[in-house]
């Protein structure tokens, strides 16, 4: 089996994967999720609906492969996409940058939700309300245009090549592919630095009230909060880093650049899977419900069946 034929079975089999373990997702979230974590869930929701639009359009519509164009790396995109018409490769392309765009937005206001959720209930108390929800949609949204112009500025810096009926993308050398780059990973920089400050904050918070809180209020708020840092991490690990790397790759012609840009397109789905799983297994409530729905019985309850057993017999 050729590389090619492998990169374009592990594209099905992720975006499979995916699309399994987000439908359990949104399912168990949506059904189970006690009332006074609606919020959090909705924060999750959000996250994970941009998550799976962006498996879904990488693993089914695009399929990136990398190829070698005269020494230069290029992408060929084999997914369905390419047989709707050659100009809607453009068109998934701009929405993948908005998606993940949209992603790190969805993150960035998971990490304010939690510090005014933490820190100020009367602020969280509007953020709930209709109108500190259209404000926060008005964010998304001015975020989703942001990302929609620099999308369609990126896709201008590209040129194609038709090799066996498929398009084969290339950076354009008179576009301002890298300058854009620059500006995308200045922006990113701002994100994660303000995630940072509020996750600081959220700690702060949160070790500050612990005297206040009952043990069973504080484990459960603190594994929201980490649950939210591993959701932060896992796309940092899995996407950013390996672009970072690829991109460096492809800049010095490293012969190592198609096998790091090829690892670079299926790490996103282990992100996206495990974000998922993560959350589930994480969240006490959540974790309940797929026990309960898969029928299996929990650890804690069959210890405290046996001891209750060994009980009885010792008073007989």
């Amino acid at each position: 089996m050729t590389l090619y034929s492998v990169d374009i079975c592990l594209f099905y089999g992720s975006t499979f994967l995916c699309l399994l373990t987000g439908i359990l997702f949104f399912y168990i979230t949506l059904s189970k999720t006690p009332p006074d974590l609606k919020t959090y869930r909705n924060n999750l929701f959000n996250l994970s609906f941009w998550y799976l639009l962006c498996a879904f359009t990488a693993g089914a519509l695009l399929q990136p492969v990398p190829v070698d164009i005269n020494g230069e790396t290029c992408t060929k995109c084999v997914g369905f996409g390419g047989y709707i018409s050659q100009s809607s490769v453009y068109v998934l392309i701009g929405c993948m940058f908005v998606f993940s765009s949209n992603i790190s937005m969805a993150l960035l206001l998971s990490f304010l939700h939690r510090y005014v959720h933490l820190a100020h209930p009367k602020w969280s108390l509007y953020m709930r309300s209709t109108q500190g929800h259209l404000v926060l949609v008005s964010v998304q949204v001015t975020g989703t245009l942001t990302a929609t112009l620099s999308a369609y500025e990126i896709v201008t810096c590209l040129k194609e090549i038709e090799q066996d009926g498929h398009k084969i993308l290339c950076a354009n050398p008179d576009g301002h592919l890298k300058l854009w780059f620059g500006l995308i990973a200045a922006g990113m920089l701002v994100l994660c630095s303000l995630m940072f400050i509020f996750m600081v904050l959220s700690i702060k918070t949160m070790r500050a009230q612990k005297l206040l809180w009952s043990s069973k209020t504080y484990r459960l708020q603190l594994r929201l909060t980490v649950n939210l840092v591993t959701l932060t991490l896992l796309p940092a690990v899995c996407e950013i880093i390996p672009i970072m790397l690829s991109a460096i790759f492809i800049s010095l012609k490293s012969p190592y650049s198609l096998m790091m840009y090829s690892i670079t397109t299926h790490l996103p789905f282990v992100s996206v899977v495990c974000s998922s799983v993560i959350t589930l297994g994480f969240i006490t409530p959540y974790r309940k419900a797929v026990l309960a729905l898969f029928r299996i019985k929990n650890g804690s309850q069959k210890i405290s069946v046996v001891s209750i057993n060994r009980a009885s017999e010792t008073h007989k």
